[in-house]
């Protein structure tokens, strides 16, 4: 209980003794004047996404699987930002449309 009153104390000087600091008033001409803060744009944003510069890369089949009722289908993998990213790849058997 003892250690309860002397927190309780210490907050209550403490809170007397901070002085809240004086913030300038500024006129109109002065905040049209000021820099806009800058927006913080998110890394995972569409915004900062778009801005982003990514290398395409060649595809590597790594396995081939066994074939669909009119497709071939693969087991592929690429290289993106330092990653290897695996994916299913399907391919018509149809010929090519003109």
């Amino acid at each position: 209980m003892k250690s309860f009153f002397i927190t309780l104390s210490l907050l209550f000087c403490l809170s007397s003794c901070i002085q809240p600091s004086a913030v300038p008033e500024m006129t109109p001409e002065e905040e049209l004047s000021q820099p806009a803060p800058q927006e913080a744009i998110h890394p995972m944003s569409i915004k900062h996404l778009r801005s982003q510069e990514f290398s395409g890369g060649d595809f590597i089949i790594e396995r081939q699987l066994g074939n669909g009722t009119n497709y071939k289908q693969y087991i592929a993998s690429y290289r993106s930002e330092g990653l290897k990213v695996f994916g299913l790849l399907t391919v018509p058997l149809a010929n090519k449309p003109e």
